[in-house]
This record gives structure tokens, C-alpha cells and sequence, in this order.
């Protein structure tokens, strides 16, 4: 096993991913996007936040995650990015 390497990435490389982001999802509508993952993990600030800011779409940052599903209520977002392991509570709590 290695050590772990760290990647130097650019604001430029991130906005390049996004503005390909945007484009592959060019037909979609921008609609609104429930952010809840901490803004200080890569995906969270790639996947909602610069997306955000890229495709124009309107934002609703989520401060607990607790507070998820009453948020989604509240502000019915058309998008929502998450990890496996909320999708797996999601279902428990469903069910």
C-alpha cells in the first residue's frame, strides 16, 4: 500500500470540469439544486456550488444534515447530490 498523494488542482481545472458539466446537461433545465455535503470536500464544491454558479441555477445550502428531508420538503429541489450512505438511510427511512 502507498502513501496517499495529494492533487493540485487549479480554479481553472474546476470550472473546466463544471463548464463540461453544464454542457453534457446543456438540454436540462437549470431548476434548483439542495446542497447539503460540506462546501470543504471537492465533490460538494464541484458537483453543487461551481455547477451553481456555471449553469445559473438557484441554491439551497442546508447547514445539518438532519435537516435534509425537511429541506427538500420545504424547497422542492430538482437536484440533489449525495453519497451512497444517505441513499441507504434514505430507503431505510422509507420503507
Amino acid at each position: 500500500i502507498s502513501e496517499p498523494r495529494g492533487i493540485v488542482l487549479s480554479q481553472q481545472n474546476l470550472l473546466g470540469n463544471d463548464a463540461a458539466i453544464a454542457a453534457a446537461f446543456a438540454d436540462e433545465p437549470t431548476g434548483r439544486r439542495l446542497c447539503w455535503l460540506p462546501l470543504s470536500h471537492l465533490y460538494a464544491r464541484t458537483a453543487d456550488l461551481y455547477c451553481w454558479l456555471v449553469r445559473g441555477s438557484e441554491l439551497v445550502l442546508v447547514e445539518r444534515p438532519e435537516d435534509v428531508i425537511s429541506a427538500a420538503q420545504c424547497t422542492q429541489p430538482e437536484f440533489m447530490n449525495v453519497v451512497p450512505y444517505f441513499l441507504d438511510k434514505l430507503r431505510r427511512h422509507v420503507s
